[in-house]
């Protein structure tokens, strides 16, 4: 609207007894505050690839830790380190094995 109060030379002009220098400054707080919402935006994208980029990092911490915690003669992966380090110990581990579902299992002959 502004763009077009200065396109069509009605600058001078006091719509619904605003002048157009009251107008724009009415207006201005709304403005002002999209901007700072693009730049924040900006910011956040900025800060939220550092934290990548220090996940990373961490990420590469905590394997060689786990590694090494896991390989120790005094810990080990069945450990209370190990667990409470947040891993699930070896020998706490299910097998893998699962049974026959019904569907598998021959049938009895019973009626």
């Amino acid at each position: 609207m502004k763009e077009a109060l200065v396109n069509n030379n009605a600058t001078g002009i006091a719509f619904a007894g605003i002048p157009y220098a009251d107008f724009c400054s009415g207006i201005a707080p709304s403005f002002d505050k999209r901007d700072a919402y693009q730049e924040s935006l900006l910011t956040a994208d900025g800060e939220r690839q550092e934290i990548n980029n220090a996940d990373i990092q961490t990420a590469t911490y905590v394997g060689l830790y786990r590694d090494a915690i896991r390989s120790h003669p005094d810990f080990g992966p069945n450990s209370a380190l190990y667990v409470q380090c947040g891993y699930v110990a070896d020998n706490q581990k299910r097998s893998g094995l699962t049974r026959s579902s019904a569907e598998e299992l021959p049938a009895t002959g019973v009626m």
